[in-house]
């Protein structure tokens, strides 16, 4: 079977010695650059939001036992002075 070819003529390429002979396009190549930069900019400000809350997370669970006189008992309890 045969493709019906339409009124355009396409030609692709179809290796890289082809492809390397076609015109440079910088506006592409910096739209992709900037594209990507945007998608790691967003990875690494997900990634610092997290790392904030667990941060936070962690410093209010320490201040919490520090405090907490339940938990002062139960080091002197268990005779846990050396961590405390």
């Amino acid at each position: 079977m045969q493709r019906a070819k339409s009124g355009k003529s396409e030609k692709l390429p179809k290796n890289r010695a082809q492809r390397s002979q076609e015109p440079f396009k910088m506006a592409d190549y910096e739209d992709d650059l900037n594209k990507t930069i945007d998608r790691y900019k967003w990875v690494v400000l997900i990634f610092n939001i997290l790392s904030l809350i667990l941060g936070v997370a962690t410093f209010s669970v320490c201040i919490w036992i520090r405090i907490d006189l339940d938990f002062w008992e139960w080091v002197v309890e268990i005779d846990w002075y050396s961590y405390w």
